[in-house]
């Protein structure tokens, strides 16, 4: 089964170590737009809504992260040992689940995108605290047939460090979801807050870095963000497991 999602933006740290000050933020960028294209969004942001003391906690520990994330080498391209993994989604109105999608580089397409049962207000006040775990989680086919790899599924049980969140759902990914990682496609490590592409739910809070691949059998794959730990442990780590 297949679902749908939506769009954020703030300061951020590249991989070069500048900040967003030195580089603005890209807008959503229309076919006709050039992918050179920034605007400054802290001024819009703060005139419609000041972020929550929470948000801006997580915001700044997650640059902080990709600060010591940025001297990792870039591999080559490819759905194999390393991926580029980008989760989004809206802090206030509606679609406010977390999307997740692992592209072989930030300016490939997708090859899955999955929504997350977790919406962004957990998710942020769960990694203000501390590493996140998600595990997803769903049944062997009863005929003996099964998806090449287990992101390949349709749907899974999510836990997020180890509490029962719902359902989540391999989907396609629309429009909505092309703007997003058209205007991210400049990022490699960050995270931070853009406006919604559709300007009326609220803020986008996105975050993006590089994940380990790890296959540990045909029904078991794990990813773990790259370049930082906390308390031992992969800052976010995603586990895909048949049962």
């Amino acid at each position: 089964m297949e679902r749908y999602g939506k769009s954020p933006w703030h300061r951020m740290t590249r991989t070069d170590g500048s900040r967003e000050d030195d580089h603005k933020a890209p807008a959503f960028i229309s076919p006709s737009s050039s992918t050179n294209a920034f605007h400054d969004y802290d001024a819009v942001a703060t005139a419609k809504r000041r972020p929550s003391k929470t948000t801006l906690a997580a915001v700044s520990r997650i640059r902080s992260l990709f600060t010591a994330a940025s001297g990792v080498k870039k591999q080559p391209a490819g759905l194999g040992s390393r991926v580029t993994g980008t989760l989004f989604g809206l802090r206030h109105g509606h679609h406010r689940n977390v999307h997740l999608a692992f592209q072989p580089d930030p300016k490939s397409p997708p090859v899955v995108l999955i929504e997350l049962a977790t919406t962004m207000g957990p998710f942020v006040a769960d990694l203000a605290s501390g590493p996140v775990r998600f595990v997803l989680e769903c049944r062997k086919r009863t005929d003996g047939s099964s998806a090449a790899a287990p992101w390949e599924e349709g749907e899974w049980k999510e836990f997020c460090n180890g509490r029962v969140r719902g359902s989540a759902w391999r989907r396609r990914h629309e429009d909505i979801d092309r703007k997003v990682l058209e205007a991210l496609r400049p990022v490699t490590f960050g995270a931070g807050m853009m406006p919604d592409v559709e300007g009326s739910s609220g803020d986008l809070v996105y975050m993006r870095a590089r994940f380990e691949r790890e296959v540990r059998s045909r029904d078991s794959e794990a990813f773990y963000m790259i370049g930082s730990e906390s308390e031992g442990h992969p800052e976010i780590s995603i586990f895909m497991l048949r049962i």
